[in-house]
């Protein structure tokens, strides 16, 4: 190592062989730093070296992976001391380190691909504390670093934020607070303030656009010296200042596809040009007359009417508008000089586009009209379509209503036949046999009678028994014809008695369950109460049956019965339209309902029925026929 001797203005080498046994600095000297207690501090290829003057001696810092609390890495490129003596170290490849001379260990700074606000990246080319006391860090490729002291997180400014490049070799500060940058491509300066960078390159006056490492200096008068790859270069930032120069924006040609729109010589002059369809398209070139460091102007141009924002032209002088619809738009341009100062009241030009005849204000209003007549026109045709069809359905729906109505007064007419015929069975295969059997009864007693009172009394009593059980089935054929309970008690009541009754005669047990119970219509329980009669009779007379279920539910919308017996049954495809079941079926349909049947030989017999708890068609003169069946009955 060489030191310079103040006095002599002479070069030492090797200085601290003189002083010390051995060589002691471990390799290549990447930068140096003093103490505040005059400890020499030198980052090199192989480590960090401290040098006491006082006793003459060196200390190691050497890179341990077993030890967390060593330096990151041996090849040191930054060594600092801020205004607190805090020595920062910067590595090549491990991040950045503090020292923490009580503890004799490093804190570590490095970067977290999973956090956005840890150091930007690893490799460390220059730190540097503000006046502010704000500690920055230059990185090789991740910008620059600003440290938030307060939780150790970084805020990061990159090329995207306007920085010349992510490579950040040198950072001086300005008596306005402003931080000087030298990088890899140019010089920044840079307002922590408001966040703005202006960029500085050869055409500048600097030595080259590259810098070189830990080649940058700041005397007491405030003169910035920064070395790069052709030399150094040096400037008193308090005398760098914008250029005022408001320049002149020129519109230079409009071109539609090449073609001159407007003569070159008059393009500025221009006020509007005027487009037809389907020539709508157009180009134009403009200038910004600034001539200092012209590849810096920057454009902006926007076709009013067309575009929402400002397009950022950058250096580009040129721009293209096609397919534009008809109307009339303003050209508007603006272009800064090299220092951003701005000219933004250039001369418009009117740009009116004549449209194609559809796509006119009187063409659109009269295709409007003739859609909305052919749409009326159209509309009122099939209106018409659909009155007319509507009566022809109305007049078809009469006639089968019609039809139907003769259908069901049929139906009903062989309900009557068959409910009398059931009648005349019943009166003819019991009420008829047992008043017979009583006439005998009398007649026996007669005969006896002058020679054996006794025996004669005996007869007349059996013939008294006889008419007894005549009457009792009159009338139960009359309840079954027309219950008076139903109108006062309801349907599952009703049911219920009726059940009692038949078990009684027929000695089947009947197990009877009935499900949330309650009052529906006259015509709706009758239809119900006869459908489960008629069952009860056929089980009484074909099913050889012992035990009979009965299951009545009440549901929201409708009612569900079910009748099932341990019978003979019988097969479908033979008796699934006898009389009983077909007037079942009738009763059922007649309310709005549907019947359904399974059965098998020698394993019983199912009717289950469903009805809507409001029939859909409640004849007049019902209750009539009824009344004429009991009457025809009696």
């Amino acid at each position: 190592m060489d030191r310079l001797d103040p006095g002599s203005v002479e070069f030492i080498h090797n200085s601290f062989a003189a002083k010390t046994s051995i060589d002691s600095i471990s390799g290549l000297v990447y930068d140096i730093a003093e103490s505040k207690d005059g400890d020499l501090w030198f980052g090199t290829t192989n480590g960090l070296d401290r040098f006491d003057f006082v006793n003459n001696t060196f200390t190691h810092y050497r890179y341990n992976e077993n030890n967390p609390g060593g330096i990151s890495g041996d090849e040191i490129t930054k060594v600092y001391f801020d205004q607190n003596d805090n020595l920062w170290v910067g590595t090549f490849s491990g991040g950045l380190d503090r020292y923490d001379p009580v503890k004799n260990i490093f804190l570590h700074y490095r970067n977290d691909p999973d956090d956005a606000h840890s150091l930007s990246n690893n490799s460390i080319l220059s730190v540097y504390q503000d006046t502010k006391g704000k500690i920055w860090v230059g990185t090789d490729g991740g910008g620059l670093n600003l440290l938030n002291d307060k939780d150790d997180s970084f805020t990061i400014y990159s090329e995207e934020d306007g920085l010349a490049s992510n490579v950040v070799y040198g950072i001086l500060e300005d008596s306005q607070g402003n931080l000087w940058l030298s990088t890899n491509n140019g010089l920044s300066r840079f307002t922590p303030e408001s966040g703005e960078f202006k960029n500085y390159s050869e055409s500048d006056g600097l030595q080259s656009n590259e810098f070189n490492m830990n080649a940058y200096a700041q005397d007491a008068n405030g003169m910035m010296y920064f070395g790069g790859i052709n030399g150094l270069t040096s400037f008193d930032p308090s005398k760098i200042t914008a250029n005022p120069y408001i320049p002149p924006v020129l519109l230079l040609s409009v071109t539609q596809n090449g073609t001159e729109l407007i003569p070159e010589k008059n393009a500025n002059q221009q006020d509007q040009i005027i487009l037809r369809w389907p020539q709508n398209s157009f180009e134009f070139e403009f200038a910004t007359l600034s001539y200092v460091d012209p590849k810096k102007n920057q454009h902006s141009y926007k076709l009013e009417n067309f575009d929402q924002d400002w397009i950022d032209a950058g250096s580009w002088r040129e721009g293209r508008y096609t397919n534009l619809q008809g109307g009339t738009y303003t050209l508007r341009i603006k272009g800064s000089n090299e220092d951003g100062v701005w000219n933004e009241s250039a001369k418009p030009l009117v740009v009116k586009v004549i449209p194609a005849f559809w796509q006119t204000l009187w063409f659109q209003v009269s295709a409007v009209l003739l859609v909305f007549g052919s749409v009326f026109t159209i509309y009122s045709l099939r209106n018409a379509s659909v009155k007319a069809n509507t009566r022809e359905l109305e007049r078809q729906v009469g006639a089968r209503t019609k039809e139907i109505e003769r259908l069901f007064e049929k139906t009903k007419e062989l309900a009557v036949v068959e409910e009398r015929n059931r009648l005349a069975r019943e009166l003819h295969d019991s009420a008829k046999q047992k008043a017979f059997a009583a006439l005998a009864q009398l007649g026996t007693a007669n005969g006896v009678l002058p020679e054996n009172p006794q025996s004669a009394r005996a007869h007349l009593q059996e013939a008294e028994n006889l008419v007894y059980e005549v009457i009792e089935e009159l009338t139960f054929l009359i309840q079954e014809m027309y219950p008076l309970a139903l109108k006062e008690k309801g349907l599952a009541t009703s049911i219920r008695e009726y059940v009692f009754d038949w078990e009684g005669r027929t000695d089947i047990q009947v197990q009877v369950m009935i499900e949330h119970e309650r009052r529906l219509g006259l015509n709706i329980e009758q239809a119900i109460y006869r459908s489960i009669q008629e069952a009860l009779s056929n089980i009484a007379r074909h099913s050889k049956a012992t035990s009979v279920k009965i299951k009545l539910e009440f549901l929201d919308q409708k009612v569900l019965a079910e009748i099932s017996d341990n019978g003979c049954g019988f097969d479908l495809k033979t008796r699934q339209n006898g009389m009983g079941l077909r007037t079942i079926r009738e009763r059922i349909e007649s309310i709005g309902g549907s019947l359904y049947i399974e059965s098998v030989p020698e394993c019983g017999t199912c009717l289950s029925f469903s009805a809507p708890l409001q029939s859909p068609q409640v004849h007049e003169g019902d209750d009539n026929d009824e009344s004429h069946l009991n009457h025809s009955g009696g």
